[in-house]
């Protein structure tokens, strides 16, 4: 894999934009970071509320030569592993993943992930890769946003908004070798401990809307549930509102 490369812009619409419509000129090790974002968005077209140069934008460049075997699509889980696992190590806050890769606190969302795919004449091409995380926001910032904390707030103290990022960039493209051969199996015991489930989970955004049974995580990342009939369904993407 090509030596990480930071590249730094003042102001994008967001970084997963810049990095789709720039695809063809980047590789895999650049990451793309906006002090600030115009038009950032979430996971099913929602809008990332707010955008402070006291937070982190950025957007992991995923375009590896054996497209077939690369598993895409435990990326996001991957990435945040690396965000819980340094935010409970090196800050020691008590943080945890909401599947399938929201970060939380008290059950407050300090961080959101977003994977895109980019294909050009009908060939796919690759990932971006983009994590949005409120670093040093204080409380006023988040009046109309309830659900949603810093990790200033909760740890009282401003911390190095560049270090941290730093630390990002190299806890992820540390094992990144590895993940790309084994997929979701080099994560799955940290990120079975990280996450967190009620007996009764509500899914949305999903082909399978509803409330179920929680039964298990499986070894690919998806949810294993049961739904009021006794039918056990398999949850491949969306939400867990409770």
């Amino acid at each position: 894999m090509n030596t990480p490369c930071l590249k730094r812009y003042k102001e994008l619409k967001s970084t997963n934009t810049f990095v789709l419509e720039n695809f063809d000129g980047l590789k895999t090790g650049d990451v793309v970071i906006a002090d600030v974002q115009t038009s950032g968005r979430g996971r099913f077209d929602r809008v990332w509320e707010g955008s402070s140069p006291e937070n982190i934008y950025m957007t992991f460049v995923i375009k590896p030569e054996n497209i077939t075997d690369f598993p895409f699509v435990n990326l996001t889980q991957y990435l945040s592993v690396v965000l819980n696992r340094i935010l409970n190590r090196d800050f020691e806050i008590k943080s945890n993943i909401k599947w399938p890769n929201d970060i939380l606190c008290d059950g407050k969302k300090l961080s959101g992930i977003l994977a895109e795919g980019k294909a050009t004449g009908g060939t796919f091409k690759g990932v971006a890769l983009g994590v949005g995380i409120n670093v040093n926001c204080d409380l006023s910032f988040f009046d109309e946003l309830p659900q949603a904390s810093s990790i200033s707030v909760v740890l009282g103290k401003r911390i190095d908004k560049e270090e941290f990022l730093r630390n990002i960039v190299n806890e992820f493209f540390r094992d990144f070798e590895e993940f790309s051969k084994r997929g979701f199996a080099l994560i799955a015991d940290e990120y079975k401990k990280m996450c967190k489930f009620n007996k009764t989970v509500k899914i949305s955004a999903s082909a399978n809307d509803g409330v179920y049974k929680f039964d298990s995580l499986n070894s690919d990342g998806t949810l294993s549930v049961t739904d009021e009939k006794g039918k056990k369904i398999t949850i491949v993407n969306g939400d867990i509102l409770c």
